[in-house]
């Protein structure tokens, strides 16, 4: 009997491998100019004994208010000081080896790295983005996440393919249309601009930033939706 259940375990292990191995596969097409290091992500996801969990997953409650508590403090989510080390990099990278989807510690990762800050990250954003999207392939956030990333590196080409994956994901994302109106408008492509801004705002979204580069520019015309800014 005990030979039997080791033999399921070692069956069920190589599944999972392959498992991973396959979405890696899947998604590679969006990261072949991402660096080397980051080619090999699916190893950190099978590695460890407790294994990576979903951000999203309201099952992990227990364990994300846990590591938030001890790592992911505000202190290291504003890049401010760490919590176990005297910089953000160890909790950062703590966080995000537990919860590789945890979508405010890879805004913080992308913050700093975008800052070029010292010490550096374990990896860069661009591999924690990755090992996320391994993890989480259809995790629309992760998404927006990366398209946020290469938006402030001003790679707008780049920047709208991830936004669209997110965007089929999950297509009523305000802040989603919000940050592809501010980037149509940087394009100057202003009637894509106009399209998703009046999509962020009818979804919800307070910030008047976009709205009012907009009528700066003479392309909103909608006088009650001037009025309340």
């Amino acid at each position: 009997m005990i030979i039997l259940k080791d033999k399921f375990t070692r069956i069920l292990r190589n599944f999972l491998i392959i498992l991973f191995l396959c979405q890696l596969f899947l998604i590679s097409s969006s990261f072949a100019d991402v660096s080397s290091q980051c080619k090999h992500v699916a190893r950190e996801l099978i590695g460890g004994t407790r294994g990576p969990s979903d951000y999203n997953n309201p099952l992990n409650r227990k364990h994300i208010i846990i590591v938030e508590k001890f790592h992911f403090t505000p202190q290291v989510e504003q890049l401010i000081k760490g919590s176990t080390d005297t910089h953000p990099p160890h909790d950062l990278n703590y966080t995000l080896k537990h919860f590789p989807n945890h979508h405010r510690a890879l805004y913080s990762v992308i913050r700093y790295d975008l800052a070029n800050r010292k010490p550096k990250l374990d990896k860069s954003a661009e591999c924690y983005l990755t090992l996320a999207l391994t993890f989480k392939p259809r995790d629309a956030t992760v998404w927006m996440l990366f398209g946020l990333y290469y938006q402030r590196k001003l790679e707008f080409e780049k920047s709208l393919e991830k936004y669209q994956r997110s965007e089929k994901i999950n297509p009523d994302n305000a802040q989603l249309h919000y940050n592809l109106g501010l980037l149509f408008l940087k394009k100057e492509d202003y009637k894509h601009a106009l399209k998703h801004a009046r999509k962020a705002y009818k979804l919800g979204i307070k910030l008047p930033g976009l709205k009012r580069k907009l009528i700066k520019a003479g392309k909103w015309n909608d006088k009650k939706l001037i009025k309340a800014i």
